[in-house]
């Protein structure tokens, strides 16, 4: 079968027998190209969007559970609308999707260690303390 137009595959520039490895660098290479740090001006916008839909295929082809239910989805088309419509099915809906409260998410997160009981910090500070005393009677006779 053709490849679509718009599908992940035709973005990518490959064929549907391509291997995991090819795929990757194939990538690899795209991305590097298309990455909106290396350009400036009115070229920007339209890198941003040619490297988020490099990603988005990529994603899709590099799983091997996606790619075969995005290749049964092409298979079932039957008109070239279908086709279309199924090649364009791996774009994200919600690629900038609002966070509503990202401090609330963060502080929620709780990433730090819990800190240590104050029993233990106390009972340690009496245990030190009573050494050192000990140790300077003894050292001052």
């Amino acid at each position: 079968m053709r490849i679509p137009e718009g599908s992940a595959y035709a973005v990518l520039g490959v064929g549907r027998q391509t291997d995991a490895a090819s795929l990757k660098a194939i990538y690899k290479s795209l991305a590097q190209q298309w990455h909106p740090d290396r350009h400036q001006g009115a070229t920007r916008e339209e890198a941003e969007q040619k490297f988020q839909e490099i990603s988005e295929a990529y994603q899709t082809l590099s799983d091997p559970i996606k790619r075969a239910m995005y290749d049964e989805e092409l298979d079932r088309a039957k008109t070239t609308a279908e086709a279309a419509k199924a090649a364009k099915r791996f774009r994200a809906g919600t690629w900038n999707t609002e966070v509503p409260d990202m401090r609330a998410r963060l502080r929620d997160a709780k990433k730090e260690e819990p800190g240590m009981p104050p029993h233990i910090i106390a009972g340690t500070l009496l245990l030190v303390t009573g050494n050192f005393i000990l140790v300077v009677n003894w050292l001052g006779g």
